[in-house]
């Protein structure tokens, strides 16, 4: 086993090897991106309807591979690999109860056995941020995107979502 001492440093000479990065091709992880909204204000979605996310510039948001579509507020997929995603939604206004689900290709990520949402707020209209991440086997073309699981309220100038493929 390695340890602090296995390697005597007053031993080490010579020069290192130059690394320029030219040969570092296929290597995991992929374009990220980072999207909110053109405008803040509250929006109430009815069940099925899909978090309209309309911004990918300005401020911190991007999308560097282009594979993000503000028109449908949905992701696709540029290869097969393991996503990392990641969401937050600023919500309640006046709603005591409220839930949202990540969707693959049409489908809720099934992670919660056998429930129609991936997070829920209930028993109070308290303002407050539902966030969540996951990791999730995604294939080429194949869509994600952010659907509210029952009526709910966001506050758009408050949340966001955005991902990456980790390998």
């Amino acid at each position: 086993a390695f340890t602090s001492t296995s390697i005597d440093a007053t031993k080490l000479s010579g020069a290192l090897p130059a690394i320029d990065g030219s040969a570092l091709t296929n290597m995991a992880g992929s374009e990220g991106f980072a999207v909110g909204f053109a405008s803040a204000g509250w929006q109430s979605l009815s069940a099925g309807t899909v978090v309209p996310f309309d911004n990918d510039s300005g401020g911190d948001r991007y999308d560097d591979g282009s594979n993000f579509n503000t028109t449908t507020s949905k992701y696709t997929a540029p290869t097969t690999g393991v996503y990392m995603f990641w969401w937050f939604l600023y919500t309640a206004q006046t709603d005591t109860d409220g839930s949202f689900t990540i969707v693959k290709n049409g489908a809720s990520v099934d992670y919660m056995q056998g429930t129609d949402y991936f997070m829920k707020y209930s028993g109070h209209s308290n303002d407050f941020v539902l966030h969540a991440s996951l990791h999730v086997k995604v294939n080429a073309g194949e869509t994600i995107y952010i659907t509210a699981a029952s009526t709910s309220d966001v506050y758009t100038g408050h949340s966001a979502f955005g991902g990456c493929r980790l390998s």
